[in-house]
């Protein structure tokens, strides 16, 4: 996470929700919220984001911080004090490694000898083998920490990737460490866990350029914008995979957070003008009365220059289309 977040905010925490076409491995569910948290939320007492007051909902989901906001775990930078505590209060927790490259980092203090080994049998020149077994050797000490300390089976891992950390000129030594860390997660974990990358689009093109990363199941769009804003950002994909989570910024009881928000899936239909985002409340709609439904269409209902509703084209995901009017709230619209 960024560091604004870490130190700016020491008792806050990022919230977040996502898109709804994602709906998979990290079992996230359209219009759902949850957030992340990491060593600045430890206190004491550690700090567990209560409940959005609006809307009123009890948290989905969470991403919990295993490292103490440096890519290695070590005496000098040891991994977050309250980890256990905070996987334990969380539903449906993920965790998230904090990534990066340097020269010092393919020393014995760093690389390990079984990634030394495994880099072997990788493609590429020498150093750019040496910089995937920086990034296997990143997630074998991130991830052994998390099972030190109880947070043994994750429902997904994030990788955040932001300039601010260490990183090399050389992009292609970035993008053989960032792919070393996905390989490394994926062979030592269910099939079914996935990973994403925490970042965004200048972040990601100032560590990799054009390069990709395979393995990579989404993007988690990094946002300081304000929750009117956030929608916009749901189809920027940085890395070209799917946009899982997009953030927000909101507040609670005087506290700063970052929020984001789960919307129901859109299709563009040959437009480049995004149809309008509808409200939560539509969407919860949406996803019980149809699961898996697409947005074709979404225009405002606009009636002495308020909008008292929404008029929505959709496609189930058996292939009908439907059209349906309703109010912010999800009633049947009359006009």
């Amino acid at each position: 996470m960024f560091h604004r977040l870490k130190f700016a905010l020491p008792v806050g925490a990022a919230i977040f929700g996502l898109l709804p076409n994602q709906v998979g491995a990290f079992a996230y569910t359209s219009a759902t919220y949850g957030y992340d948290i990491s060593y600045p939320q430890c206190g004491p007492p550690v700090f567990i984001p209560p409940s959005l007051a609006s809307p009123s909902q009890a948290w989905n989901f969470g991403v919990i911080g295993v490292d103490g906001g440096w890519p290695f775990i070590s005496t000098l930078h040891p991994g977050n004090g309250c980890l256990g505590q905070e996987y334990q209060g969380t539903v449906s927790p993920a965790l998230y490694i904090n990534t990066g490259y340097a020269t010092v980092y393919t020393d014995a203090n760093h690389t390990t000898t079984q990634c030394a080994t495994l880099s072997h049998s990788v493609n590429g020149n020498s150093s750019q083998r040496k910089a995937w077994a920086v990034g296997c050797s990143e997630a074998s000490k991130s991830m052994a920490y998390a099972a030190s300390q109880g947070a043994t089976y994750p429902s997904g891992w994030w990788l955040d990737v932001e300039t601010a950390n260490s990183w090399s000129n050389n992009t292609a030594l970035n993008q053989y460490t960032i792919q070393g860390l996905v390989d490394t997660i994926h062979q030592n974990s269910p099939p079914s866990v996935p990973v994403g990358i925490y970042s965004t689009a200048g972040h990601w093109a100032g560590v990799v350029g054009s390069r990709k990363v395979t393995g990579v199941a989404g993007d988690w769009v990094a946002t300081a914008v304000p929750a009117q804003q956030a929608p916009a950002y749901c189809s920027q994909s940085f890395t070209g995979d799917r946009v899982w989570l997009v953030q927000y910024t909101a507040s609670y009881q005087g506290k700063s957070f970052e929020v984001a928000f789960k919307p129901v899936k859109y299709e563009y239909a040959g437009t480049e003008r995004p149809v309008e985002q509808l409200p939560i409340a539509i969407t919860n709609w949406l996803e019980k009365k149809h699961p898996g439904a697409t947005v074709r269409v979404a225009d405002k209902v606009v009636k002495d220059g308020k909008v008292i509703g929404y008029e929505v084209h959709f496609t189930t995901k058996e292939g009908k289309r439907f059209q349906v009017d309703l109010t912010p709230d999800a009633k049947a619209l009359k006009r």
